[in-house]
């Protein structure tokens, strides 16, 4: 028999002993079960059995010859290694230490911080009821929890125990607990906190912390619903059992279509059909019935009409477009010789009295900038000139507008006057914006009984200074009779002009173009609107360009070539363009100013550009110019180039002003207009002429800038006698 069966036969022989020795103890029972075991290992395998046996000093058949054992001993072997067959194994024996920080549990080394199997210690192994367990710090806990499961006990002993979804005590997440609210059952659906209102009870405002703070069965705010308020119009309501009721009407007022839905929809003191009480309907002839404290009364009157005897059985008994006795207006009887077509009979109040001006006078200086919305009965005033007071009549004009309409106007009166806002006694028409871009002004109409200007006088207007000015505006019930003047010429839309005091010297830089409708304008040899351009830049002579109005200004002369010159040759300024419409009847605008000479390079500075026309507007019973008498709202003619004004001016090639555009002449008479008839200027008659370009110097009468292009002129009455320039509209 071979060493090697002997070795084998002599192990198994061995075995019981290695059992109870690995066991540690002398249990027969136990030792005989260990050397009864079928371990089912295969020769050469190291098992439990075989560390026991190795640790008792019992020798062990491994299968391998002893002198092919590779190591003698587990102190040979690293620790967490034992010595098997030959060779260092991973494992652990009393004889032979796990690494720092593990423990040897069944032969084989662990840590019990983190060991599932052996958590804590040996064969302690850490299980949940539910979730996913894991050890941690030698703790069993639960780390993991299906859908909405949690644990919020911390034992892992009863695994994920909470539904978060539905748990009132951990709604959402454990310790989120639900509170309790006032007239409320608490809830928690898919993990939020929520509440029901008991019955009669709602949360109408919102809030959580108070619950269902509003009782729905009686609060008149909150009836029924939250979103059901008792409130019935001119009405007393209640709240009972959750529905709203129409407790009585307040007042004077009353529930006359019986529908408790609208209240008491009737205000019986003013409600023409219900005046006094539910079903007394009121009824006038040619007006529109009014209720007043419960009785009826005259309204509004029809076009046309009006209640001049105060009795409201005949209503609106007066046709005041024909009436001479009340023309216009209850009590407003024509004067003999006069007739009332369509309620005119004359102009004004007559309460200035007469007017002759025997020399130079200046009339229209009540006036102010102003600013009020249409359909307004206030208006608010800037720059006011002069005194206004209540009674008065004003003309208010939207004399410039960065955009949209412009010039329109209308007479007003004035009902009182409270630091810088007049109240009018009629809405207006129209809206008058007055800021940085817009310019609308109110001037005082004076009111004569007649009006003489003598051949020795001329009336006139102050010019217009950015925010108002530029316009003459009287009524005379009586005639107007002129054989001196009524004149406005270049007293619209300024051209830039310089003086030596303010602009000692202006070289090599375009004109400045003319004022307009739409504003002030600057270095531009483009027109400004109807403002004429500025002639080009340099070395010499370019022109402005007139200023235009009913027609075009014409452009200015082109320079010529050298120093600084823009281009070759220098442009000249353009031609102001058209603006307004024919009719003056809602609208006029001043003309267009001419646009400044361009600039060389050693004179002083260019010719300024001239002032545009204003406007006129008289009323009067009839109109007679007569001799040399004229009405004139011309365009200024543009200056001629400064040379030399200035100190350390020389040369001669400052470029002319353009001439400013003709303005607007409104006349209305009753019964007849006698104007002659305007031949050439200055003539007499009724003009609205552009006025005259310049030259490039005093000595140089050439390079012409623009003349102005004309203004407008309209004539209304049954007779016409004369001719205007140019020719006049009669509407």
């Amino acid at each position: 028999m071979s060493t090697k069966i002997r070795m084998r036969r002599w192990v198994r022989a061995a075995l019981p002993l290695v059992a109870m020795l690995a066991a540690g103890c002398g249990d027969s029972s136990t030792a005989t079960d260990a050397g009864a075991s079928d371990t089912g290992a295969m020769p050469g395998d190291v098992t439990e059995m075989d560390v026991a046996a190795k640790d008792s000093g019992v020798p062990v058949d491994t299968g391998v010859p002893p002198a092919d054992v590779g190591c003698t001993g587990d102190s040979a072997c690293p620790a967490g290694q034992v010595c098997m067959a030959g060779a260092c194994v991973t494992g652990c024996s009393a004889a032979q230490a796990c690494p720092s920080g593990q423990s040897c549990c069944s032969g084989m080394c662990v840590d019990p911080q983190t060991s599932l199997a052996h958590c804590g210690g040996c064969g302690m192994a850490c299980t949940v009821a539910s979730g996913t367990a894991d050890c941690v710090a030698a703790r069993c806990t639960v780390t993991g929890c299906p859908g909405a499961s949690a644990s919020c006990d911390m034992m892992a002993a009863n695994g994920c125990e909470t539904d978060t979804a539905t748990s009132l005590a951990h709604c959402g997440a454990c310790g989120n607990a639900c509170p309790t609210r006032a007239n409320a059952t608490s809830t928690c659906a898919a993990g939020a906190c929520g509440y029901t209102c008991a019955a009669g009870f709602g949360d109408c405002d919102g809030m959580a912390d108070n619950g269902c703070e509003t009782d729905t069965r009686t609060t008149l705010t909150h009836c029924g619903t939250c979103s059901t308020a008792c409130s019935f119009a001119n009405a007393t309501a209640a709240c009972a059992a959750g529905a709203c009721s129409l407790a009585s009407c307040t007042g004077a007022y009353g529930d006359c279509d019986a529908t408790a839905a609208n209240g008491c929809e009737v205000d019986t003191r003013v409600t023409v059909a219900h005046c006094g009480g539910c079903g007394m309907a009121c009824a006038t002839p040619n007006a529109t019935p009014a209720c007043a404290a419960g009785a009826c009364r005259v309204g509004m009157c029809s076009d046309g009409y009006a209640d001049c005897d105060m009795m409201v059985a005949n209503g609106c008994e007066v046709d005041v477009r024909t009436s001479a006795a009340h023309c216009g207006a209850c009590g407003r009887a024509c004067g003999a010789g006069q007739t009332c077509a369509a309620g005119a009979c004359q102009y004004g109040t007559g309460s200035d009295g007469p007017l002759v001006a025997a020399t130079d006078q200046v009339i229209g200086t009540v006036r102010a900038g102003v600013a009020g919305v249409a359909g307004s009965t206030t208006v608010t005033l800037s720059n006011v000139a002069g005194v206004f007071a209540a009674g008065q009549s004003v003309l208010l004009h939207q004399t410039q507008a960065a955009v949209g309409a412009v010039g329109h106007y209308e007479y007003a009166r004035v009902a009182s006057v409270a630091g810088a806002t007049l109240t009018l006694t009629a809405p207006l028409r129209n809206a008058y914006l007055s800021d940085a871009t817009n310019h609308a002004q109110v001037v005082r109409v004076l009111e004569y009984t007649a009006v003489t200007i003598n051949a020795a006088a001329t009336v006139t207007a102050p010019a217009w200074d950015g925010s108002s000015g530029g316009i003459i505006a009287f009524d005379a019930t009586g005639r107007l009779s002129v054989a001196g003047a009524i004149d406005v010429t270049a007293r619209g839309f300024r051209g830039n002009r310089r003086t030596c005091a303010v602009t000692p010297a202006y070289r090599c830089m375009r004109g400045v173009a003319g004022e307009s409708e739409r504003g002030r304008g600057t270095a531009n040899i483009r027109a400004n609107q109807s403002g004429g351009g500025g002639g080009g830049a340099g070395q010499d002579c370019a022109a402005g360009g007139g200023g235009g109005h009913a027609t075009p200004g014409e452009p200015g002369a082109a320079g010529t070539f050298g120093v600084c010159a823009e281009a070759n040759p220098i442009p000249p300024g353009g031609g102001g363009g058209t603006s307004g419409v024919a009719s003056l009847s809602s609208a006029a605008l001043f003309g267009g100013a001419g646009g400044e000479g361009g600039a060389d390079e050693d004179g002083s500075f260019p010719g300024g550009g001239g002032h545009g026309g204003g406007i006129v507007m008289v009323r009067a019973s009839s109109v007679v110019l007569t001799g040399a008498g004229a009405v004139r709202a011309n365009g200024g003619d543009g200056e001629s180039g400064h040379q030399n004004d200035c100190a350390g001016g020389t040369g001669a090639g400052m470029g002319g002003g353009g001439g400013g555009g003709g303005g607007a002449v409104r006349i209305t008479a009753l019964v007849s207009a006698t104007v002659l008839s305007a031949t050439a200027m200055p003539g007499p008659g009724v003009r609205a002429d552009g006025g005259g370009g310049g030259y490039c110097g005093a000595t140089m009468q050439d390079y012409a800038a623009g003349a102005g292009g004309n203004g407008r002129v309209s004539i209304v009455s049954p007779m016409v006698m004369g001719a205007s320039f140019p020719a006049h509209t009669t509407d």
